[in-house]
């Protein structure tokens, strides 16, 4: 006589209340890695550059991009897998949750689930991921200087921060042994732009970069990166400054759209018309 298979046990269908918080958080965490980056990078230009002397930050939003993506899209996942696993966040009032009918699958806001969460290997690995995205996104937004950056000075000198918003680093003015400035193009998802960067070397070999799409601080006396650049550029000695890609410099002013201010900064800057 053929033996019975064993009915497996299943998880109970969600509530509609469950269902619609999971869309709901899926929805939120997607839009949270979308405009996390911009949000944060808002608020650390705004932080940062509380310290007037900071001209310019060297690639300052790499490890918001990363946060915001990882946390986006990796919280989105999981409320995703824990909807399609019917694990429910209230329940039904009407079910008795776990065996025999169903399977061992209990509301989160319940001490059964949270009493096998410490015993079974792959809940707890479920919530360890959680609370550490949650924490993540709690330190980015509350401590803004937690990153590695590179600030350029109003007189030339350069601070470097790491990843614990520790300064490492500090350079003065007459540690620069070379100043390079030259025109770049940037190729990015089938199409070209055009910029200006900006290559100081030390004495000790290190070369930090500032360009076109790092941050700049914004005033009334140094309105935007070029400016920006012309006035480090007077801070060192003119025969430490190498000045290249001047065939290119239409191609930034048609790129960039630029006014006639800043196509006479622009030309300041690279000495044409001296």
């Amino acid at each position: 006589m053929a033996k019975k298979k064993k009915r497996r046990l299943q998880a109970p269908s969600l509530s509609s209340l469950d269902k619609g918080i999971y869309c709901v958080l899926i929805v939120v965490f997607i839009i949270l890695g979308i405009f996390l980056y911009p949000l944060l990078f808002n608020r650390f230009h705004e932080s940062v550059f509380m310290d007037k002397r900071i001209l310019s930050i060297s690639s300052p939003g790499t490890i918001m991009v990363i946060l915001g993506l990882i946390m986006g899209s990796g919280l989105a996942g999981l409320m995703y897998w824990l909807m399609h696993k019917k694990q429910p966040i209230f329940g039904k009032g009407t079910i008795t949750y776990g065996p025999p009918q169903w399977k061992p699958v209990y509301p989160l806001f319940s001490k059964q689930f949270w009493s096998i969460a410490f015993k079974d290997k792959k809940r707890l690995a479920v919530v360890l991921i959680a609370t550490i995205l949650v924490v993540v996104i709690l330190i980015s937004v509350t401590t803004l200087g937690l990153q590695p950056r590179e600030c350029l000075l109003d007189d030339g000198g350069i601070l470097v921060y790491n990843c614990l918003g520790q300064n490492v680093a500090t350079y003065n003015a007459s540690d620069v042994v070379q100043v390079r400035l030259f025109t770049r193009r940037y190729h990015s998802r089938g199409r070209d732009s055009w910029g200006i960067e900006m290559a100081i070397r030390m004495r000790s070999g290190e070369c930090f970069y500032f360009g076109t799409y790092d941050a700049w601080s914004y005033s009334a006396d140094l309105p935007g990166h070029i400016a920006g650049m012309n006035h480090i550029k007077s801070c060192y000695d003119p025969n430490i400054v190498v000045l290249e890609g001047q065939d290119d410099l239409q191609k930034v002013i048609n790129y960039r759209h630029l006014d006639q201010q800043q196509i006479d900064l622009l030309y300041e800057l690279f000495d044409i018309g001296k």
